[in-house]
């Protein structure tokens, strides 16, 4: 099942200074199959997550333990299963700059 996390950003310091980490922490997520797709807002005040895993407590446990969590870095997330009735491949891209 996908989960959905949705989620605004806190200390703009600590969001520069923690990316690097979170970043790789959501490529290996990726790279393990527990990671659909990941972004950040226009103007970097926040994200979206899709992670596929089989509970709420999983997608929670995701989320616990990303270093933005770990840094005290959010100021508010917000995790729901969400049921994926359409898709198009063809126009989910990654912007070149995030891509890895």
């Amino acid at each position: 099942m996908i989960f959905v996390n949705y989620l605004k950003y806190g200390d703009r310091h600590k969001i520069l200074e923690l990316r690097p980490v979170h970043q790789k922490y959501l490529f290996d997520l990726r790279d393990r199959g527990l990671l659909v797709a990941a972004g950040s807002f226009a103007g970097d005040v926040g994200g979206l997550f899709l992670y596929e895993t089989d509970t709420m407590q999983s997608a929670e446990a995701l989320m616990a333990n990303d270093p933005y969590i770990l840094g005290g870095a959010i100021e508010h997330y917000s995790i729901s299963p969400w049921e994926v009735h359409a898709v198009n491949p063809l126009l989910l891209r990654t912007t070149p700059k995030a891509a890895s």
